[in-house]
């Protein structure tokens, strides 16, 4: 190319230097040459450097094109791995759609049974606090009437008391007239040992009188017969006058003993009915307290089941608050998890355009 292009000079020269040989001088043809040698080593000089360049650019081009396959090898392979990636994240996205829309209507699902739980909580926790309500109340209605009925039982029992009081303090002054009774048949006792001795005062004086009469018989006769008379006389007397006094004594006695034994009968009767009565009120009273006893039994163990009743009811409304704060915990957790924040915080992130990531592909290919 080059020497074809230096022919063509030479002859653009050669013609214009015959066309101006015809015309001009010698002189001015020397120059034109000069000018014209210096002009075809400028050309040649302009040519090579040319063909310099061309060479560089050549290698240059030559280097770009195998910079070019090789990036549009790499570009294929990125492509390949993008196209493989995004197949991958295709299958991914699917997988995590199905994944999530299973999560939503598990979550939808939850959140309705979480609801419903809730509401049949809160139910159950009213009719808890109802049916506690309900039994505390009777519980307390039944430990007043408890109180009501001890209270009257300890002031029948008060009045019973003083009943049996008022009975041992009559029986007191019962055994105090039996004292004196006693008392009087002592004296009694003592005015008859008292006229024995008299009797056997008597029986020493008839004795003697015996013993004189008999001492007298030895004397004379007459003397014994007026004494004896005499001593008849008084003995008729004296046994006469004792007689009495016995006989009065005695009707005395009986009298006595009469009204004693009167009195004693009486005495007795009324002690044997203060016996029966005092039986028949410690029977009562054991009776009464046996029913008072059972009563209180019977009302202790209803007011210990009513706080057992109490205590579990209590207990199940205490489990029951417990459920209800940890089935709101689950749900506002659930909620938190099925509501995201931010975009950044998602478990997915869906692709962006093709065109970005083969951009992104083709700017890691360059850096590597």
């Amino acid at each position: 190319m080059d020497e074809k292009k230096e022919e063509l000079n030479d002859e653009f020269i050669n013609a214009e230097d015959s066309n101006d040989s015809s015309q001009q001088p010698e002189g001015e043809i020397d120059k034109k040459v000069q000018a014209a040698q210096e002009a075809a080593a400028t050309v040649a000089e302009a040519s090579e450097i040319i063909k310099s360049q061309e060479e560089a650019y050549a290698a240059r081009r030559a280097d770009e094109e195998k910079r070019w396959e090789e990036q549009e090898k790499k570009r294929s392979d990125s492509e390949d791995q993008s196209s493989k990636r995004l197949e991958a994240l295709a299958s991914t996205v699917l997988d995590a759609a199905e994944v999530a829309n299973r999560s939503a209507s598990a979550v939808t699902n939850s959140h309705r049974s979480l609801t419903i739980g809730a509401k049949t909580l809160t139910n159950a926790a009213a009719n808890g606090n109802l049916k506690s309500t309900i039994v505390v109340s009777l519980a307390v209605a039944l430990l007043i009437a408890t109180a009501g009925l001890f209270s009257l039982v300890m002031y029948q029992m008060s009045k019973k008391m003083d009943q049996l009081d008022l009975m041992i303090v009559a029986l007191g002054t019962r055994t105090a007239e039996m004292k004196n009774s006693l008392g009087s048949i002592e004296d009694l006792t003592k005015n008859i040992t008292s006229i024995n001795k008299n009797f056997d005062q008597l029986k020493k004086v008839n004795s003697t009188l015996s013993a004189s009469i008999e001492t007298l018989n030895s004397g004379a006769q007459k003397e014994k017969e007026e004494q004896l008379k005499l001593l008849s006389t008084q003995t008729k007397k004296l046994n006469e006058e004792s007689l009495k006094t016995v006989e009065k004594m005695m009707a005395s006695i009986k009298g006595l003993e009469k009204s004693f034994d009167s009195k004693i009968k009486a005495q007795g009767t009324t002690i044997n009915k203060q016996i029966k009565a005092t039986k028949n009120m410690a029977n009562e009273l054991k009776k009464f307290e046996n029913k008072i006893s059972k009563n209180l039994k019977t009302a202790l163990d209803k007011s210990d089941r009513l706080n057992l009743t109490a205590l579990e009811l209590s207990k199940v409304k205490r489990e029951i608050e417990a459920l209800i704060i940890l089935q709101q915990k689950r749900y506002l957790e659930a909620l938190k998890a099925a509501e995201p924040v931010n975009r950044q915080n998602q478990m997915i992130k869906y692709p962006g355009p093709v065109s970005a990531l083969s951009e992104k592909g083709d700017q890691q290919s360059d850096e590597d």
